[in-house]
């Protein structure tokens, strides 16, 4: 079992023991054959059952989180806005010397598809980046479709520093611990408590 299907089950047995609705693997093998069929990533669907918990009391079924991942137009252009929010603010405040986690992994894919995340912090005008907010939206919609997404953006100079954690901590770090990193260097070893304060 892969690290991604791995982490996706995990959180699931986790939200069926907090609800009080164990689950066996039989259950397990179903969620994953639907998901698959819808054309789900695991690691996106790992990201809703904990969008889902944050809002509702109930046990998540698979057609609650394939409705969350589908939505309307409307809904999936409103999250790629959101997700450039995220961006743009991890811009201007991380910087590009610092690695940054983002609270969905597809956002790193988005920005790899743009030249990566040095071109968004080259921007020489707040005209230029808005311009490419709009080429974001685009890749994102498209990254959302794609599996194996890096878990980390890597800076020029990130140092000793914790990674800037853009969007809800919890997310970032359940993206930072499920997914392989795929950017060419090892990720080194990271003192979540060290975290806490990362973004200061």
């Amino acid at each position: 079992m892969d690290d991604v299907r791995l982490a996706f089950v995990a959180t699931l047995r986790g939200i069926a023991s907090m609800r009080k609705h164990p689950m066996d693997d039989s259950q397990f093998a179903i969620w994953i054959g639907v998901l698959k069929q819808a054309n789900i990533p695991l690691e996106r669907a790992t990201a809703e059952l904990y969008n889902h918990v944050a809002e509702s009391q109930f046990m998540p079924q698979p057609s609650d989180i394939i409705g969350r991942v589908n939505g309307t137009a409307q809904s999936k252009q409103l999250e790629a806005v959101e997700a450039w929010a995220l961006v743009d603010d991890a811009v201007r405040h991380a910087g590009p010397y610092r690695d940054v986690v983002f609270q969905d992994a597809a956002i790193h894919t988005a920005i790899g598809m743009l030249g990566g995340w040095d071109v968004l912090n080259n921007c020489e005008s707040d005209q230029e980046l808005r311009f490419l907010g709009k080429d974001f939206e685009k890749c994102y919609a498209i990254a959302l479709k794609k599996t194996g997404h890096p878990n980390i953006l890597r800076g020029s100079q990130p140092g000793d520093r914790a990674p800037y954690l853009a969007g809800d901590r919890d997310k970032c770090l359940a993206v930072l611990r499920a997914l392989p990193e795929s950017t060419g260097r090892a990720l080194p070893p990271i003192n979540i408590k060290s975290l806490d304060g990362s973004n200061g």
